[in-house]
């Protein structure tokens, strides 16, 4: 169980952090991965994300250069932006911890189905039931509150985004896909993190929204496995 062998060393357990575990934000998420590759044995690894997990791909690759090959992005959230009301609602104390025990999963998934997908029909029944799995369970939704309690408040908050002002030093290779109608991320966010990282191949794509790598498996896959391949 992969989960909970990098979960181990960073104080949580059951999907919750122990006090004093330092909670789920993004420099002790990021751990995870290099607990993952230490039971592996993989000294040098590619990464991949979307959306936060884009950002813990750089923030991973700040952390240890020396053991991150190539990344690949896909509609990375990498810059403090204003939160969706959800997300700010889920900020507040006792108001965020009814909120995620009343939201029901079914209604956290279509969520999912807005900000990723241009096309629903492409939103599949097998990973359709995957999510539900996963946010019809309390503790998971309370795991993704936790999550948002650690993200930056607004676009002006930089004391958590502390990778933003150092992205010029990430060297390595990275393939940035972004789905242009995505209602998510602000306007430009895809153009602004090509022009911070030295070497990016940023590719575009017009009739895909936050998720790309999920609406168009079939075009976005042949890109990366190709960018992989060189």
């Amino acid at each position: 169980d992969y989960s909970s062998l990098a979960c181990a060393p960073l104080g949580i357990a059951d999907g919750w952090p122990h006090r004093g575990g330092g909670g789920l934000g993004l420099r002790v998420m990021t751990e995870g991965i290099w607990a993952v590759a230490d039971v592996l044995g993989a000294q040098r690894v590619d990464v991949a994300g979307n959306s936060l997990g884009g950002a813990l791909c750089l923030v991973a690759a700040l952390q240890r250069p020396e053991r991150v090959g190539r990344i690949v992005l896909s509609n990375p959230a990498c810059y403090p932006q204003e939160l969706p009301r959800m997300y700010r609602l889920a900020r507040v104390p006792l108001l965020g911890e009814l909120m995620m025990t009343v939201t029901t999963g079914q209604r956290l998934v279509a969520g999912i189905e807005h900000i990723g997908y241009v096309d629903k029909s492409r939103f599949v029944p097998e990973l359709r039931a995957s999510y539900l799995r996963s946010l019809g369970l309390r503790r998971n939704r309370f795991r993704l509150m936790e999550m948002i309690r650690h993200l930056p408040a607004d676009e002006r908050d930089l004391t958590i985004a502390v990778h933003v002002p150092r992205l010029g030093e990430i060297r390595q290779p990275v393939m940035l896909t972004w789905g242009e109608q995505d209602p998510l991320l602000v306007a430009g966010s895809g153009a602004r993190l090509a022009a911070d990282l030295p070497v990016c191949d940023i590719r575009r794509h017009p009739g895909l929204a936050h998720m790309p790598h999920e609406e168009a498996p079939d075009v976005v896959g042949a890109e990366w496995a190709n960018f992989l391949a060189r």
